[in-house]
């Protein structure tokens, strides 16, 4: 069992577990930062060519699940060329790097490209440390996203 309470911007977690002989309550606080654990937002802008989705917020799994939606129903509709554009996503956690190798896993399935553009320091040197760069590009802008496509 678990519930979510938010009490001043404060996440309060608690689940019950069962663990050696009788139940246990665990408590884990959260302090919300800026509002980004629920709150994001995705535009996708569609062109002849290519397909260009814009993400703000925490990249996680509220996020992550639909932009792995948007991004399926651009390439059931027949775009191989994608851009990402993470310059207002300000966190991405596991869940939300694991859905974007599923993008780069079904764009490659059809001989597709995907390049991110816009990315933190941070989130570049993650992205080439987990050799997300040697199956998608990484630009700094859209403009270079889009010509490198």
């Amino acid at each position: 069992m678990c519930s979510n309470v938010l009490l001043n911007g404060t996440f309060l977690i608690h689940y019950i577990s069962f663990f050696r002989g009788g139940p246990q309550v665990h408590f884990r606080y959260f302090k919300e930062v800026n509002g980004l654990l629920n709150k994001f937002d995705i535009q996708v802008r569609e062109s002849k060519e290519h397909a260009i989705i814009e993400t703000a917020g925490y990249l996680n799994d509220a996020l992550g699940e639909k932009l792995s939606e948007k991004a399926q129903e651009l390439i059931q509709n027949g775009y191989t060329l994608l851009v990402i554009n993470l310059e207002q996503t300000t966190l991405i956690n596991s869940i939300g790097i694991s859905i974007l190798i599923e993008i780069i896993e079904a764009l490659d399935e059809r001989e597709g490209t995907l390049n991110f553009c816009g990315l933190s320091a941070t989130q570049e040197r993650t992205f080439r440390m987990m050799a997300i760069a040697k199956y998608a590009g990484i630009f700094p802008d859209e403009e270079s996203a889009i010509a490198n496509l």
